[in-house]
Formats: structure tokens, C-alpha cells, sequence
């Protein structure tokens, strides 16, 4: 009895794992003609390295968040604007799969005014992302790899003081900012100074 039970599972485990790849590469062929090639090159070699450690409940988590993203890129592609909501929810999965890439060493928050209606809220797709990806790649990542400390990125959208129809967005992360990462990867420098960066929409 004790046999089979042990098969069972055993066999059931290589059944998802199957699934898992299976749904990997149609997830690959979706994203290929939208996303950036070395996000999408970065994110699934993050999920293959799970799948291959057989930590699959984390796999399929991060696999779930990649196809929702793809699916939803390629939905958006013919739109000129979607609810911001949606646009959140998109930005949301994105964060995910860059904590993946990261190894979780960064957090973030997203903060929206309670007041706003964010389904009547009308945004283009994708807007924020470009960022918010910067705000990752050259102001956490030397930080997180190089210095061997945790980042943070925060988003705040909120209206504007000054002309309430206006819609404001901050995005604001705790690494070395720009200018001084592109400096340092080109000198190869090893103890940056420390300073924010802030990018307003």
C-alpha cells in the first residue's frame, strides 16, 4: 500500500510538472510578439529553474501571474486605452514576475486614492510599466546584486492638488537611481553612494 501511495504522488508530480511545461511554452509563443524579448527571456528561465527544482506550487504561482500578463498585453494590444484598474492589475503581475527575477529582494507598494473610480478611469495600456521597469533595472538591481541590499519601489497615484481633474502618479524606489547605475556598470565601480529617484507621470 505504502508503494503505491509513494508512486501515486510521484506520479502525480511528474503529471503537473508535464502540465507545467506545457503551458510555459504556449505562454512563450503568446508574449513573443509583445513583450520585451529579454523580460520575457529573464521570466521564463526563472520559471523553468523552479520547474526543474521541482518547487512546483511556486512555479505554477509565477506561471499563472506570466500568462494573466501576456494574455492580457495581447488582449490590450488593439485598445488606445483601458480602465486603470485593469492597468494596475497588469502592473501588479509585472512586479511579481521582476521579484521572481530578483529572487524576492525587493518589495513594493501601490497605493490609490480611495477616491478615484477606477474603472471609469481611462489610461492607455502598458503606460506605467516602461517606469517602473526603469525604475527596477537601473535603480534596484546594482543595488540588490552589487551591494547586496533589499530595494523597494512604491507607486502612488492620486489626483492633483492644484487641478483635481488631473491625475498624478508617482513612482519613487530606494536604489542608486539612473545616471549613477549606467556610471557604475561602466566603471565597474564598488561602493556607490546611496539616493532616490522619483519619475512623475
Amino acid at each position: 500500500m505504502l508503494i503505491l501511495v509513494l508512486g501515486f504522488i510521484i506520479y502525480s508530480q511528474q503529471r503537473r510538472l508535464r502540465f507545467l511545461r506545457r503551458e510555459l511554452d504556449q505562454n512563450i509563443r503568446l508574449a513573443q510578439t509583445k513583450m520585451n524579448p529579454h523580460f520575457i527571456g529573464n521570466t521564463l528561465n526563472s520559471i523553468d529553474a523552479l520547474i526543474n527544482q521541482e518547487e512546483i506550487d511556486k512555479a505554477s504561482e509565477y506561471l499563472i501571474s506570466f500568462s494573466r500578463l501576456s494574455n492580457a498585453v495581447l488582449r490590450n494590444s488593439e485598445r488606445l486605452s483601458i480602465p486603470l484598474n485593469e492597468e494596475m492589475e497588469m502592473l501588479t503581475h509585472y512586479i511579481k514576475l521582476e521579484q521572481l527575477r530578483l529572487s524576492d529582494r525587493f518589495t513594493y507598494a501601490i497605493t490609490v486614492d480611495d477616491s478615484l473610480p477606477m474603472h471609469a478611469i481611462l489610461v492607455p495600456p502598458m503606460l506605467l510599466q516602461p517606469v517602473v521597469e526603469n525604475a527596477i533595472w537601473h535603480g534596484l538591481q546594482y543595488k540588490i546584486r552589487h551591494l547586496n541590499e533589499p530595494g523597494r519601489v512604491e507607486i502612488v497615484i492620486r489626483r492633483s492638488e492644484l487641478t483635481p481633474n488631473l491625475l498624478l502618479c508617482e513612482i519613487t524606489d530606494n536604489g542608486i537611481g539612473r545616471a549613477k547605475s549606467q556610471e557604475l556598470q561602466a566603471q565597474s565601480a564598488a561602493s556607490p553612494p546611496r539616493e532616490h529617484s522619483t519619475e512623475i507621470i
